[in-house]
């Protein structure tokens, strides 16, 4: 299985945990830590990109099947 790592420099962590905790609504009380928020919301990014650009794709595919059924099979006279 492949990994990835994400390097932060120790002097800018609190910025970029601050921007993603800020960015996406973070709730001290609902989401635990600010480092393992900001990691769920890289995963659910990570996610959703592949998912919507899959759908996407799909959805492609389908209209040009689509298409090529009506075009080879209605005829009108």
């Amino acid at each position: 299985m492949a990994s990835m790592t994400i390097t932060i420099p120790d002097g800018i962590l609190s910025r970029v945990l601050d921007g993603i905790a800020n960015q996406f609504h973070y709730d001290a009380l609902a989401d635990g830590t600010k480092a393992a928020f900001a990691k769920q919301q890289v995963i659910a990014f990570i996610l959703n990109t592949v998912r919507n650009a899959e759908v996407q794709a799909a959805a492609s595919s389908a209209g040009v099947t689509a298409a090529s059924n009506v075009n080879s099979q209605v005829t009108i006279t």
